[in-house]
């Protein structure tokens, strides 16, 4: 058997082992992504790596309140019962895999159903919430954890009617949420069909040069260049919603490129070669955009970016020698950008032990592999 396989199942273990003692979920979580990187098509490497997040989120209590249920669910304190529920669907999802068998997974099915059942009535809601707001107050100093689950740090959870505009485009999910199904599927919002559901018609690249030709041919994922209108239109819900896109308008077609101050996920050591078995091994880089690919350049540069010790989806820049690491991806290359991750700066996180210049990244949208 392959020895890289090999070693990655006995990370999985480790993880597993950590996680039915429940005593260090962050260990398990790092067990976790050791096993990703070794061998990435491990079984059940994703629902495992959503049970431990969930566990997680539910050991960092807050004081004199207990379990965050937002945090657990990964939504805004503002979120709509729609919203609500639509998240702890797409977290079941993610976990159906392996089912309840494990004491861990039961564990994080019923920390989500705690969660539905507070968030999803109105006295429970708000009784949680008093408490919750009044906890938190008393609280001087947070850890890490829960200080990036403050309901200002959270994307939001879904949209609705008047957050949405016939023509406009939109970045959206597939059809579950997973880390082999990030947001680089590109649609135009056409009308609402319902309070859950819009008409939209998906884009499609338009490939010009010889290799993006290629990826096409392929169906290789793309999420730079050139595209346009496709012929398929259907209804999705909108929980599959993730951001709008900026793009630049070319004829009947859109340019949509990383835009300077915007967070990507980059493959790493991608060549124009590449076919779909080496996207399915890919590890992923995170960077910033510094400056976007203007009319002359040579093209679009980035900035490393590092995940903060100990935070979850916390990322900062990656320095040598204390000088940010900085290079130029040429236009030739736009095919190594896998997706764009909504990502945002933290106000006075640096009280926390956390480096001042670090952003707070979607988890949704976070490769399952990532190596700097």
């Amino acid at each position: 058997m392959n020895q890289n396989k090999l070693a990655a199942m006995t990370e999985k273990r480790k993880a597993e082992e950590i996680m039915m003692v429940g005593d260090d979920y962050r260990k398990a979580k790092e067990h976790l992504r050791r096993a990703s990187q070794l061998f990435p098509a491990i079984e059940d490497l994703e629902p495992l790596k959503t049970a431990c997040d969930i566990l997680l989120a539910a050991n960092d209590e807050i004081p004199g309140c207990g379990v965050d249920h937002y945090w657990v669910l990964g939504v805004e304190p503002s979120c709509s019962f729609f919203e609500t529920r639509s998240r702890y669907q797409k977290l079941v999802n993610l976990l159906q895999p392996i089912g309840k068998a494990q004491a861990f997974a039961g564990r994080a099915f019923k920390l989500l159903e705690n969660a539905l059942f507070v968030l999803t009535d109105v006295n429970r809601r708000t009784e949680f919430d008093h408490r919750r707001k009044k906890s938190l107050a008393d609280c001087e100093m947070f850890s890490a954890s829960i200080a990036v689950s403050m309901p200002t740090l959270s994307a939001k959870a879904a949209w609705s009617s008047k957050d949405l505009t016939a023509g406009q485009i939109w970045a959206v999910f597939g059809e579950t949420i997973s880390h082999s199904s990030m947001p680089r599927h590109y649609v135009r919002f056409d009308e609402m069909i319902s309070e859950s559901q819009a008409a939209v018609t998906y884009l499609e690249p338009a490939g010009v040069r010889d290799h993006e030709v290629k990826a096409l041919r392929e169906k290789l994922p793309v999420s730079c260049g050139i595209f346009r209108i496709s012929e398929r239109a259907c209804r999705i819900d909108l929980w599959r919603f993730w951001f709008r896109v900026r793009y630049q308008p070319t004829m009947s077609c859109y340019k949509i490129c990383p835009r300077e101050g915007e967070v990507w996920a980059m493959h790493k050591d991608w060549n124009a070669r590449w076919g779909a078995s080496d996207y399915e091994r890919s590890r992923c880089m995170i960077v910033r955009v510094e400056s976007s690919a203007e009319e002359g350049s040579n093209g679009i540069t980035v900035s490393r970016l590092r995940e903060v010790e100990g935070c979850l989806t916390l990322f900062c820049k990656l320095k040598q020698d204390g000088f940010d690491m900085v290079h130029v991806v040429p236009n030739a290359n736009m095919l190594c950008f896998s997706h764009r991750i909504p990502a945002f700066r933290v106000p006075g996180i640096k009280r926390y032990g956390i480096p001042e210049d670090s952003w707070h990244l979607e988890p949704n949208a976070l490769p399952l592999t990532i190596g700097n």
